[in-house]
């Protein structure tokens, strides 16, 4: 009491003694510790405001004076530019540390050189703007491993998680991610160009560069084909700064003026050929020979390269003549072989592999991948390559893997209506589109998507004028998917029994009509005799059959449908989910635990495999794996139950933090917010702090009799008294 008495009327040596003696004494040495910390913030004693104030934040981490003194510890360590210290102790204690000081400890690290640590304080924040930050920082410094750590769900995130990943290598994780972005919502226009370039989609590209960038309006004009347009973006550039980029001026067969650049910079003139594309004399039978082959006059172009002995040129005219044997005789240019081969029906693969770095083969190379069933690998070699079919063929292969609704960004890009564009836009209930783009269109193709379209948009009068000439099935496929949106299940019934000889699917989708209407015993005897007799849709009927069994509470049968199919690739998602949803009833941890290795890191299922491994009592692997799913996406939910894993294994320390981070981050989460708070006050008597404990019991208490665990905190409160 004299220390304090002392503190208070500015005696600090004075009270610094009897604190020091009181600590002796066995006094309280948290009050001790609090104070000593105190008088060293108001000597700036550096030295006694890290030791005592440690002290204190290692005794009692969750109390007010904790936060305190750590912000006067924080503002000590600011002072003296220990940087390493500053950093290690706002990792460890940033929970403690209001936002204004955590901004002030990043600007501090960034400042003094160290911008990899002033990000990993930024991501640790609370704060969505240190995020973006951060963010931007680890672009500016090109850490982008770290960056793909730490995902921003924004489109300025998507479009740096798209270059990141570019950069690193995983094309076609960049290409996704870079289809994810909505180009009206970003800061970065010029990244996304680049990176439509980079993916050749120019007219997605063009579509956020307008004005400024010559640079980049040209390399997107000569994406598109249009030297023109690249030209004129070139004209904005100064004269002199031409030289850097001379392979752009050439493609672009850029001519400036001589006077142009003569006027600018007189030391240019010897450099003036290196920028020019033509030469002042250039022969004038070349330039007839190109005029002549590119208006598809072969036999003409032959001649001119006849005469300039051009035999690649002699080749590609003898090519487009159908004379391949001649051709394949003059040229050593591979595409031109590949081409000759390929028309002769010929082995090419071998051509095709040792050019697989130019855009032809890369093409070629796609179609061949995407042939044989290996679709990511194939979109990989699509977005390198060049061809009038390449989007035709990457919208195939994402829609293939199920990524309609990327698909769906080239389709808008570049107004595309191929069949598969239509299929996509189909299969994303696009109708009105469809309607739009296949207007006065007059092949069967579109007739088909523009009939079922109309179907669905309750034309069907209209539909039924189209009919003439088209495959009938097309029609009552659409007329019972119509008919299955708006719930009327007895007619899809009656019109499927109409048809003499149904297609398999409709015949699938009048077993399945049962389950719809909640007659599960049906919807089983349809099943079973469908399997019997069909060879298609197998897969999806026993799907079907696994809901039968759920729904009529047979869940150990369900499983065993499901498990049957976590290897078929476009039903292994749905059937882990339901698998695991039917284990879970059964308290079957062990079987969940099972398929670890059909669970990877990053997998959706990963928090599940971690509530089995807790369910069973094997808490040291819940943590490693419950702290591995926080990471990927820190909800209140796989806190809690990462709080109960370091409970269970003893760690009571640990859980109560755990517990403490549950409270505060989730102000909004009252459920597992107010359960973790209780939990923290259990813990507390566990390890003697009946204080502690009995403050949280009475601040639940004072939430009324109607809140959680009210009845709970007062019965442990009054023990505790």
């Amino acid at each position: 009491t004299e220390a304090k008495i002392a503190f208070e009327n500015g005696l600090y040596g004075v009270a610094r003694l009897g604190f020091l003696e009181s600590l002796k004494d066995g006094a309280d040495q948290n009050e001790c510790y609090y104070y000593l910390a105190l008088i060293g913030d108001q000597t700036r004693n550096e030295f006694e405001i890290y030791t005592w104030g440690m002290m204190l934040i290692e005794s009692e981490p969750l109390t007010l004076r904790a936060r305190k003194i750590a912000g006067i510890v924080l503002k000590s360590l600011l002072r003296q530019r220990w940087w390493y210290g500053l950093f290690q102790f706002s990792a460890k204690y940033g929970k403690l540390l209001d936002d204004q000081l955590l901004k002030a400890v990043a600007d501090s690290l960034l400042n003094s050189g160290h911008p990899e640590w002033a990000v990993d304080i930024m991501l640790d924040s609370g704060d969505k703007k240190a995020r973006h930050r951060a963010i931007e920082i680890l672009d500016s410094i090109r850490d982008y491993r770290t960056l793909l750590r730490h995902p921003l769900q924004t489109p300025e995130g998507n479009l740096l998680r798209s270059w990141a990943f570019l950069v690193e290598g995983d094309t076609l994780q960049a290409f996704y991610h870079f289809l994810m972005v909505d180009p009206k919502k970003i800061r970065r226009k010029e990244r996304f160009a680049e990176l439509a370039l980079a993916f050749n989609l120019p007219e997605m590209g063009k579509t956020v560069i307008k004005t400024g960038a010559p640079i980049l309006q040209a390399k997107l004009a000569l994406a598109q084909g249009r030297k023109d347009l690249a030209r004129k973006a070139l004209d904005e550039l100064p004269i002199d700064s031409l030289e850097k980029y001379l392979t752009l001026v050439h493609e672009a067969s850029y001519q400036p003026s001589i006077e142009a650049i003569i006027s600018r910079d007189r030391r240019l003139i010897p450099k003036i050929d290196t920028i020019l594309l033509t030469e002042e004399t250039l022969d004038s039978s070349r330039v007839k020979a190109e005029d002549l082959f590119s208006s598809g006059l072969y036999d003409s172009a032959y001649r001119y390269y006849s005469n300039l002995r051009d035999q690649e040129g002699m080749a590609r005219s003898l090519y487009h003549l159908g004379r391949y044997d001649q051709a394949e005789r003059l040229t050593k240019d591979d595409s031109l072989l590949f081409l000759i081969r390929d028309k002769k029906g010929l082995p090419t693969m071998k051509i095709i592999r040792r050019n697989l770095n130019r855009p032809w083969a890369s093409l070629a190379y796609g179609r061949y991948l995407l042939r044989t069933g290996q679709t990511q690998e194939a979109i990989r070699y699509l977005i390198r390559s060049e061809g009038s079919d390449r989007l035709d063929l990457i919208i195939t292969g994402l829609e293939l893997m199920g990524r309609d609704s990327l698909a769906l960004k080239i389709v808008d890009a570049y107004n595309i209506k191929s069949k598969s564009a239509l299929k996509v836009l189909y299969n994303l209930n696009q109708f009105y589109r469809i309607l739009s783009l296949t207007r006065g269109d007059t092949d069967s193709i579109s007739r088909i998507y523009r009939m079922k379209s109309l179907i669905r948009v309750g034309r069907i009068t209209k539909a039924r004028e189209l009919l003439r000439d088209l495959n009938r099935s097309d029609y009552y496929d659409a007329l019972c998917e119509y008919f299955m949106e708006k719930g009327r299940y007895e007619k899809v019934d009656s019109i499927i029994g109409f048809l003499k000889d149904p297609p398999e699917k409709l015949r699938y989708l009048k077993a399945t009509l049962p389950l719809y209407l909640g007659r599960y015993d049906s919807a089983f005897a349809r099943l079973k005799d469908f399997l019997r007799k069909s060879s298609d849709f197998r897969s999806e009927a026993l799907f079907k059959l696994g809901i039968c069994y759920y729904q009529l509470e047979k869940y150990e049968l369900a499983a065993s449908y499901f498990e049957k199919l976590l290897s078929n690739k476009d039903l292994k998602d749905e059937a882990m989910h339901n698998f695991i949803i039917c284990n879970k009833k059964l308290s079957n941890w062990d079987r969940i635990i099972d398929k670890e290795s059909l669970i990877p890191p990053g997998s959706p299922y990963r928090f599940e495999l971690g509530y089995a491994y807790l369910r069973k009592g094997r808490h040291l692997k819940a943590i490693s794996i419950l702290t591995e799913v926080r990471k990927a996406k820190y909800l209140p939910e796989v806190q809690y139950w990462l709080s109960e894993a370091k409970s269970g294994s003893g760690d009571l320390e640990g859980a109560l933090l755990e517990y403490y981070r549950l409270y505060l981050d989730f102000p909004d989460d009252e459920q597992w917010r107010i359960t973790g708070y209780f939990k923290m006050g259990l813990i507390l008597e566990i390890l003697g702090d009946h204080a502690g404990a009995k403050g949280i019991y009475k601040d639940i208490m004072k939430r009324g009799k109607g809140a959680m665990f009210y009845e709970e905190a007062k019965s442990r409160f009054i023990n505790l008294d």
